[in-house]
């Protein structure tokens, strides 16, 4: 798809009532220090999914925005690509993300 060189994983759909779009969280890139969590969304659940930028990532664009990114670490080679999440409401409204 696209200049992807590798597959999405772990994709999360979840409805957001007060602005009628299903968003679509998926990990992103490769198993090492770029891996992060990116974010898509539509008007219907069965696609297509549309980046920030407008690009149907359903057919291959790349995705934004990143919602996480790479961390290294403080006096350290250490790096750490964060990915995979939860998306939850509290039933106030109020949207949560954990990764």
């Amino acid at each position: 798809a696209g200049n992807r060189r590798q597959a999405s994983e772990g994709p999360e759909i979840i409805y957001n009532p007060q602005t009628e779009y299903y968003y679509l969280f998926m990990a992103y890139d490769a198993l090492e220090i770029p891996y992060n969590t990116r974010v898509a969304r539509s008007k219907s659940i069965t696609g297509p999914y549309l980046g920030i930028d407008g690009a149907n990532v359903t057919e291959g664009a790349d995705m934004y925005p990143v919602v996480t990114h790479p961390y290294k670490f403080a006096k350290s080679d250490g790096w750490v690509g964060i990915s995979h999440c939860a998306i939850f409401d509290d039933g106030n409204g109020n949207w949560y993300y954990a990764s």
